[in-house]
């Protein structure tokens, strides 16, 4: 009875992790679209092979939205920052799982020109 317990308990935590977990959800018809033209040039840089795009497309999409989920989220402005920087570091380290060693070595030069980090300001209200 307490192992049937606990395997329940295990399950239902597992279960509510995952739903909180921007990889494990499906992706946004908005993450796909800002994610589009980011594989798009990256593809042009990098010289991707197809199964590398399609790769790079899933982790951008991931990556959009855990970066659009701190932007919306109730943190001050400096705590949004920090962690954009910590996903930031975050998503190149997982680039190198996909590109190769000279893709990456250029992928780690052009990305702030092609994925600068938006800046956040008290107060500002976006454009629709």
């Amino acid at each position: 009875m307490k192992n049937i317990m606990i395997l329940c308990i295990l399950l239902l935590g597992s279960v509510y992790t995952y739903g909180q977990d921007p990889f494990y959800q499906e992706p946004t018809p908005e993450a796909e679209e800002l994610a589009k033209p980011l594989v798009l040039e990256y593809s042009k840089e990098l010289g991707l092979s197809g199964e590398q795009e399609l790769l790079v497309q899933q982790k951008l999409i991931e990556f959009v939205m855990k970066k659009e989920g701190v932007r919306n989220s109730t943190k001050s402005a400096k705590e949004k920052l920090q962690f954009l920087n910590q996903l930031n570091q975050i998503e190149t380290g997982e680039m190198a799982n996909i590109l190769t060693r000279p893709q990456l070595m250029k992928y780690k030069k052009i990305k702030p020109m092609i994925q600068p980090t938006k800046p956040i300001v008290v107060g500002q209200v976006e454009p629709e």
